[in-house]
């Protein structure tokens, strides 16, 4: 195992007796995103029902149909606008749900696995943009801090 992640991370001119470190980014790196994403969007549809008496399921549907079309911005602009509900309270109070909501995530399989044994040889840390309270609960639902020395969070 130890050879071949060798090869996979440090094709470059620093050889592995050099490295002291190595630091992962977290979304779509340690985790597929779109499960935050997904459930980013089910707390946001449990929104809409409560405020506004919009389906669960519908509103969930819609947004994800948004997302697997690709639209990655203003998506709470356009749902709530197809609903003639796009108030600048309304839409920054979606994205304060989609931002606050508890994660589901899962880590791809080989993700601790590997941290378990690079630990042993290096320093780790994890490297991340974005709502730093968002990704605080996203390494915390993942259960991977113990693996780092160092958490950067912009």
């Amino acid at each position: 195992m130890s050879e071949g992640i060798d090869n996979l991370l440090f094709a470059s001119e620093v050889t592995v007796k050099e490295l002291r470190a190595v630091l992962f980014d977290l979304d779509d790196t340690l985790y597929p995103e779109s499960q935050f994403v997904l459930g980013g969007f089910r707390a946001v549809a449990i929104w809409g029902e409560k405020s506004f008496g919009l389906p669960e399921e519908t509103s969930y549907h819609r947004l994800q149909k948004m997302f697997d079309d690709g639209i990655r911005e203003r998506t709470f602009d356009l749902w709530l606008g197809e609903m003639n509900l796009a108030t600048r309270e309304h839409i920054s109070m979606a994205v304060r749900v989609y931002r606050d909501h508890d994660p589901s995530i899962r880590p791809y399989p080989d993700v601790l696995p590997l941290l378990e044994h690079l630990r042993k040889r290096y320093l780790l840390g994890v490297v991340t943009d974005g709502d730093w309270r968002a990704q605080r609960r996203k390494i915390d639902a993942l259960g991977i801090s113990e693996f780092f020395e160092i958490e950067i969070l912009t």
